[in-house]
């Protein structure tokens, strides 16, 4: 039988790549495990005489792990950082990404507390081929997939309204010269705030045309657009 899902409660991930929607599709941290905690034993008296429980009965742990959706990278790639305020990687098509770009100092990162660090002083936007949409209000939040420690760069977290904002990107800030991208690894934490069901799908018509309307209304809007589009559909 086939679950019944609140229309009204649906924020949707959609692809127009059925090998990605397959093979990577956007679920709970629990399906999932980093190896680490897998492998933590839930009674420490394995490692020693105390005869307490492990981080592995921590109910905070737990839901977090049951509540965080996750996307995963779906290709190995190097990028490389340079003194220049440049980077380079290898060549990378559309079915990996949409697209890499480089944030200059001036848009963000010359502005924060850590300017002086050349590493993070510009950030990478990496645009997946993921879109999320949502018939009605409501916020999801981006950030790092706490718990996945192996990384070279750290996420600048968001909050969007997919109901307007459509894209799924991740925002980086380097933090060594050489940033590693491995496949099946955590990318990006997604937690709706409003405990709205989040499922995946190759995307429709009416699904497509939410996003052309959307995007029709970035182009038009400019400046401001986000904060305009949410005051008129408010």
């Amino acid at each position: 039988m086939i679950p019944f899902i609140n229309k009204q409660k649906e924020i949707k991930f959609i692809t127009n790549n059925k090998f990605l929607l397959n093979e990577f599709p956007i679920e709970k941290y629990s399906k999932n495990l980093p190896n680490w905690y897998k492998n933590i034993d839930i009674n420490v008296n394995k490692y020693t005489k105390n005869n307490k429980l492990s981080s592995k009965a921590c109910s905070g742990m737990l839901d977090y792990f049951k509540k965080v959706y996750i996307l995963r990278w779906n290709f190995d790639l190097e990028i490389n950082i340079n003194d220049d305020e440049t980077f380079n990687y290898k060549t990378i098509n559309n079915n990996m990404l949409k697209s890499i770009t480089w944030f200059s100092k001036e848009m963000y990162s010359m502005h924060t507390p850590i300017a002086d660090n050349k590493l993070t002083l510009n950030t990478l936007k990496l645009e997946t081929n993921w879109k999320i949409i949502s018939h009605s209000r409501g916020s999801v939040l981006f950030t790092e997939p706490f718990f996945d420690y192996q990384r070279d760069y750290r996420i600048i977290p968001g909050i969007i309204e997919p109901k307007f904002s459509n894209s799924v990107i991740v925002i980086i800030e380097p933090l060594k010269e050489k940033i590693i991208l491995k496949r099946g690894e955590p990318a990006l934490a997604i937690i709706p705030l409003e405990n709205q069901i989040i499922t995946n799908s190759l995307g429709n018509k009416k699904d497509l045309d939410l996003i052309e309307k959307n995007n029709y209304e970035f182009e038009t809007n400019n400046k401001y657009w986000y904060e305009k589009n949410r005051i008129k559909n408010s």
